[in-house]
């Protein structure tokens, strides 16, 4: 008895609402309460997103004075491009053997030129480079294939004809040389055969330097480096490797800071001591 008497009173209270409930006109009463639930779920889920709401925006403030009072790395700093150092070398690329390479060669030649090019402006010293020898296919290709763009290129001139202005000291390069390039000097010119020919032309480049009266010289090769099949380098790899002989004055290094890995021939292991 005592419990219905404690319950009386909640029941008492709904039936007193139940009582005072006035359905609009034209409304049934289960209509009438039916409506009355959606409005109060309604409600219910307006309260609930705002709460959302306010949560994630206090949690946003919470992150935000949490960031605030971390220490924040310094951002690095702007990275300032150095202007390369004049050398005082200047590289010939003698291109000036246009009719004895076929038409993949000479798309090899143009690549392998946009490579010196684009290292001499990166390279911390820099040399006076030249192309003889600009004419013909080659030079077509230039035009057409790589829409000119070389006419916008800096620091770099480019001659029509093959021949090598010899008023200051001048070396042509050949891996038939008989003497071997110890240096690079200031005030002297290199010349570099712009050719790609798989070793068909033996002597090429010595022939056209003695006709010239020019000395020749060939890279110090075996003094530094084993090489695995053909001993003639590529005409980009050759100018890298005066570019960088000019930046560590140690040819051992240069080659093996340029050459590829498949082209080295490492050095042999000393054989390890058997111990008892």
């Amino acid at each position: 008895m005592t419990e219905n008497k404690e319950l009386a009173p909640e029941w008492q209270e709904q039936k007193e609402k139940r009582e005072k409930l006035v359905v609009p006109e034209g409304m049934s009463k289960r209509a009438y309460k039916k409506l009355l639930k959606q409005e109060k779920l309604a409600a219910e889920r307006d309260e609930f997103v705002a709460k959302r709401k306010e949560k994630r925006k206090q949690l946003r403030e919470n992150k935000k004075r949490e960031r605030d009072s971390t220490p924040q790395p310094s951002p690095p700093a702007k990275r300032i491009k150095q202007e390369p150092t004049r050398s005082g070398v200047k590289i010939v690329l003698d291109c000036g053997f246009d009719d004895l390479m076929t038409e993949g060669e000479r798309t090899s030649l143009a690549r392998q030129l946009v490579r010196c090019y684009s290292e001499n402006r990166r390279a911390p010293f820099s040399v006076d480079l030249h192309i003889s020898g600009f004419n013909g296919l080659l030079r077509d290709r230039f035009e057409n294939r790589m829409h000119s763009h070389h006419l916008q290129w800096e620091d770099i001139t480019f001659d029509e004809t093959d021949s090598v202005d010899t008023a200051q000291p001048t070396v042509y390069l050949s891996s038939d040389s008989s003497d071997t390039l110890t240096e690079l000097t200031p005030g002297t010119t290199y010349v570099v055969g712009g050719i790609v020919d798989k070793g068909r032309y033996k002597d090429l480049c010595k022939n056209k330097a003695e006709k010239l009266g020019i000395r020749t010289a060939r890279l110090p090769i075996d003094q530094n480096i084993r090489l695995s099949g053909r001993r003639v380098l590529a005409t980009n790899h050759v100018f890298e490797l005066l570019l960088k002989w000019l930046e560590l004055k140690d040819w051992k290094l240069a080659f093996e800071a340029v050459l590829p890995s498949r082209k080295v021939i490492p050095p042999k292991q000393p054989k390890s001591q058997a111990t008892d």
